[in-house]
């Protein structure tokens, strides 16, 4: 991976893990390393089942556009890569439009009542 994918996916980690976790794409990662709470078989199921993904770690959460990624599935990779060349194309306009952004933000709270 990239050192701006790993940027990426920092930024973009929804920072949960767990012992199992559905990537968007439909592939489902486990952790076989720790030990959880499983219900009765559900380890040996995810054990046996060919589509499932056995990792070392507990698998976490990437959220963009709405969906969540597992950080170990590389399907999320390409679709990063273009938001990336966005994001990189048009960081002055992007700086610019979070920053008057901001500046709305500020003045509706500047002018939001206050509850006592």
């Amino acid at each position: 991976m990239t050192e701006q994918l790993e940027n990426f996916e920092r930024a973009f980690r929804a920072r949960t893990a767990g012992c199992v976790r559905t990537c968007h794409c439909g592939k489902e990662y486990f952790d076989s390393h720790n030990r959880y709470d499983w219900e009765r078989g559900e380890f040996e199921k995810l054990v046996a089942d060919p589509n499932a993904v056995e990792l070392d770690y507990a698998p976490s959460d990437i959220r963009f556009e709405g969906r969540g990624y597992v950080d170990a599935c590389e399907c999320w990779h390409a679709r990063a890569k273009e938001i990336m060349g966005f994001i990189d194309s048009h960081a002055h306009q992007i700086a610019r439009y979070l920053t008057l952004e901001k500046h709305r933000k500020q003045r509706d709270a500047d002018n939001a009542p206050e509850v006592e």
